[in-house]
């Protein structure tokens, strides 16, 4: 047993190397023993390593426990899958880690796995470094190492396959309840023409089982005719480009019924793209090839019964034209032709539908369906288009002749245009009412006067504000006699140039009426004419005191906000320039102790001091960002704008991120135009590129893509950066450009980097917009990646 172990561990060297002792030992066994076992030890321990080394690279977490769940071995993807280091989980209960609504689950396959060899698999939810319980998927077995029994097992995170899974478990079941609710039948086949599934419409269309359509073929329901046609479409059509054009044929139901049916067929394919069958949307057009016919008939009729018709006369005003069933026109005068700017050969023998909107089809269709079905004779006004594309309002009188039978032949129908009539009339009724009805129900004052400037009408409301009575008018009051003295003048230059005939815009006065309370008005004022001569005025007067007033609060308001958007500047500016001296103060001893002092220093403390140093640089930043947007907001900000490559700005700003998109695993990409000459300060104009690729970068998980672009339009360049990352709803690109409008992501499981004052975009915008440019962003939502543009003026 010995010797058969040592042969399975030394090398051929090894053994040669032994050989050579033996043959100068003198017969010592220990020497030989001491070196067999040196050389075995050494052999097991790289043996040892190297299998570590080999576990610790699997994408699976490995682990050993005890029989009573105690973790003694686990590989380094445990840090990689969870987030949680060896030391960490090592001499923990397996159970400890287990969400408590798997836990009994758990504990039932693990007494399953200490009562024989077999080996178990199971799913269930584990926590993570971050608190987060995550799918994960083990697979384990009892083993004997050592001279004990050990539980060795893998495990691998499914959270996301789990995700996919539901999400394809979704989709496949809207695809069924589409499949199965379409009103059209669907069918697929394999390559050799059998039908392997359908829906129920397509089951009702032919009256078979799903078990018996399932034996059949496509040609066994197909009339025989039709094959050689259908074999050469699905050869010329479907196997070259995947897909067929609509075409017709007829199919036989499972009762032996013939019926027509459109149908389109598409190939359909595996995962590799390999054609495995046909799939098609069939229709029944029994329905339609009957309408068809039918129109085909009653075409015919309609053309057999012309001659009969010449009694329409041409040379009258009066339209007339007869129907030969509630839908379809016969013949038409010149009258009514004219009045639709066709010819009669446009309307003759044509259905209503295919000549008037649809809305008017629909009431010309009722009240012919009421003529053919009352066999009376009828009297309507309606509104029809006329060839000017205006409606007019027509009087018509429809006939029925009735034949031998009682029946409806046809209906002979005349019409008059009435429009201007019943246009005058209704003016002639509404000119009555309309005036006194408006000048009632209005809020504001209605007055008239004549010529000399004179009160000679005013409504109610003009009444109860001014405190008149109608008998005060007669006594002879002055427009001018409502107006406070300081704008008098004003006002008789407004009456004078009225009474020219000149046309002015509303204006503002106080109103002082005798017997009322003074009150700001707006009055807006017209001439009367009568027989081309003026003969007086009339106007509203409007109450805007309460506007007036505000408008005096306002601009105190505005005044006092100026006054406290002031302050405030100088606030954060004061603030700022505070904080920097001891900021500088910290950043500097800091830096000294990490260069000067590391050593001295345990890994705890060095740790700490680099905190303090990133927190900082942080802070530095948020304190640039606020003088920046200070001196932005009160205009103190000057660039100087010289001639600067875009193109290189851009590649400057991406080199530098790179080593951030890298240590995300991200792809940076940058396609842009070369030499694209702008007119700027290239400082500023590569922190805002900056600012908008660290922003894609930091909002991207892992992996994501980021893509930058360009495009010419007009005089102006479009700079677009796209990526895949957690997107944006309508209401926070609405934030996102505002100070401090940062959009938080805390809580949400995206592995991002939220770090930032909020005032990146803000200042973003305001250095696009002093280069005279513009920038948006583009979201179709959380989770379905952004697209932040900028343009800026080419240099011509």
């Amino acid at each position: 047993m010995y010797d058969t172990t040592i042969n399975k561990i030394l090398s051929l060297k090894e053994k040669h190397r032994i050989k050579e002792i033996l043959l100068h030992s003198e017969n010592k066994p220990e020497k030989i023993i001491t070196l067999v076992e040196d050389l075995v030890r050494k052999k097991i321990l790289k043996s040892e390593k190297k299998y570590e080394e080999l576990i610790n690279n699997l994408y699976d977490v490995v682990m050993s426990v005890d029989l009573k769940g105690k973790i003694s071995y686990v590989n380094s993807q445990i840090n990689v899958n969870f987030g949680y280091q060896k030391n960490e989980v090592v001499g923990h209960s397996i159970f400890e880690f287990i969400h408590p609504d798997d836990l009994p689950f758990i504990l039932k396959n693990f007494k399953i796995l200490l009562q024989g060899n077999s080996t178990l698999s199971a799913e269930y939810r584990a926590r993570n470094k971050e608190g987060v319980y995550v799918w994960v998927r083990s697979r384990g077995k009892i083993l004997d190492y050592r001279d004990h029994k050990v539980l060795i097992g893998t495990m691998r995170n499914i959270d996301e396959e789990r995700k996919i899974f539901e999400k394809l478990k979704e989709s496949e079941q809207q695809y069924r309840e589409l499949f199965e609710s379409s009103r059209d039948g669907i069918a697929m086949t394999n390559l050799d023409g059998k039908i392997t599934e359908c829906n129920q419409a397509f089951l009702d269309m032919l009256g078979y089982s799903k078990e018996e359509i399932t034996q059949k073929s496509y040609e066994d329901i197909t009339v025989t005719k039709w094959h050689k046609m259908e074999e050469n479409i699905i050869q010329t059509q479907v196997m070259k480009r995947g897909y067929s054009d609509e075409y017709e044929k007829e199919y036989i139901k499972k009762e032996g019924e013939i019926f027509p049916i459109n149908i389109k067929t598409w190939t359909r394919c595996d995962k590799s793209g390999k054609i495995i069958g046909l799939w098609a949307i069939v229709r029944d057009i029994t329905e339609k090839k009957r309408v068809q016919n039918f129109l085909k008939e009653s075409k015919e009729k309609l053309r057999q019964k012309t001659e009969e018709q010449k009694l329409l006369l041409d040379n009258i005003q009066t339209q007339v034209w007869y129907l030969t069933d509630p839908f379809t026109y016969g013949g038409v005068n010149e009258a009514h032709a004219r009045f639709n700017g066709v010819t009669k050969k446009d309307l003759s023998f044509k259905n209503l539908f295919e000549i008037f909107p649809h809305d008017v089809a629909e009431v010309c269709k009722k009240g012919n369906l009421e003529v053919f079905n009352l066999k009376k004779q009828i009297h309507t006004e309606e509104w029809v288009p006329h060839y000017s594309g205006k409606r007019r309002l027509i009087s018509i009188t429809k006939t029925p002749k009735l034949n031998e039978n009682g029946d409806v032949e046809y209906v002979i129908c005349s019409a008059e245009d009435i429009t201007e009539q019943k246009r005058y009339e209704k003016k002639l009724k509404e000119s009555q009412e309309k005036y006194r009805d408006i000048a009632e129900l209005l809020p504001d004052i209605i007055y008239e006067t004549n010529n000399k400037g004179y009160l000679t009408y005013l409504n109610s409301i003009g009444y109860e504000k001014f405190g008149f009575k109608e008998e005060t008018l007669s006594k002879g009051i002055h427009l001018l006699d409502l107006i406070s003295e300081e704008y008098k003048e004003e006002a008789k230059n407004e009456i004078r140039k009225l009474l020219r005939r000149e046309v002015t815009e509303p204006k503002k006065y106080l109103i002082v009426g005798k017997n009322s309370t003074p009150f700001y008005a707006l009055i807006h004022s017209r001439f009367i004419l009568k027989e081309d001569r003026v003969i007086g005025l009339r106007g509203t007067i409007s109450d805007i005191t309460k506007m007036v007033l505000a408008q005096k609060k306002i601009k105190e308001s505005e005044k006092k906000l100026k006054k406290l958007n002031e302050l405030k500047s100088e606030l954060l500016s004061r603030t700022s320039h505070e904080l920097k001296t001891p900021l500088v103060a910290i950043k500097g001893f800091t830096e000294l102790l990490l260069e000067f002092h590391s050593k001295k220093l345990d890994k705890d403390a060095f740790n700490m001091l680099n905190e303090i140093k990133k927190g900082c640089r942080r802070l530095e930043n948020l304190v640039i960002n606020i003088l920046n947007t200070e001196r932005l907001e009160s205009g103190k900000l000057e660039i100087t704008k010289t001639q600067i490559n875009l193109s290189k700005i851009i590649n400057s700003a991406a080199n530098s991120l790179l080593g951030l998109a890298k240590s995300r695993n991200q792809s940076l990409s940058i396609d842009v135009d070369r030499d694209l000459i702008i007119k700027g300060q290239r400082e500023k104009i590569l922190e805002m590129i900056e600012n908008l690729l660290s922003n894609a970068i930091k909002y991207t998980p892992p992996g994501g893509k980021i893509v930058v672009n360009s495009k010419k339009s007009d005089n102006n360049i479009i700079v677009s950066i796209k990526d895949n990352g957690i997107g944006f709803t309508e209401d926070e690109m609405g934030e996102l450009f505002t100070k401090f409008g940062k959009i938080e992501r805390y809580g949400e499981g995206y592995d991002i980097n939220t770090d930032g004052s909020g005032l990146g975009l803000f200042i973003s915008k305001k250095i696009i917009q002093l280069h005279g440019g513009k920038i948006w962003v583009e979201s179709d939502g959380r989770n379905r990646g952004s697209i932040f543009r900028f343009s800026l003026p080419l240099l011509k």
